[in-house]
């Protein structure tokens, strides 16, 4: 069994995520954020602890467009996201999770009526939340 530990730069990128848990941010971000906040982290420390944390199921990971980027974001109780939809306001940057019983419909008729599995973990719809679209 693999061995748990902890160190100051582990707890310091997890409780950054756990404060920004609404959205998903890319290792610049989340690098600037932690400076902002007068923690001195370099880039590579981001990376390693990141991948430990992805692989722990703390922290989900999300590939950009290119498919070479990537983005963070604290999992809290969704430790198994891969199970469900998720929708990002194109405004705010807010990620929901969609777990909803029309997610499983449409599911459902992409299976039945296009023959089509759809790979939830690597789907990211996009929209406006409900927020934001009152600030318009």
């Amino acid at each position: 069994m693999a061995r748990e530990y902890n160190s100051k730069g582990k707890n310091e990128v997890i409780a950054y995520l756990k404060a920004h848990n609404e959205h998903r941010l890319t290792v610049a971000e989340i690098l600037e954020g932690l400076k902002e906040e007068g923690i001195s982290i370099n880039r590579s420390t981001i990376y390693r602890n990141l991948d430990r944390l992805v692989e722990s199921g703390d922290i989900l990971a999300f590939k950009g467009k290119d498919n070479e980027s990537a983005f963070y974001q604290y999992s809290g109780e969704h430790k198994e996201c891969n199970e469900h939809l998720h929708l990002q306001c194109n405004s705010c940057g807010k990620i929901f999770h969609l777990e909803h019983g029309f997610v499983d419909d449409f599911m459902s008729r992409l299976r039945k009526d296009c023959k089509v599995e759809l790979d939830v973990s690597k789907t990211m719809l996009v929209g406006t939340c409900e927020k934001c679209l009152g600030k318009n």
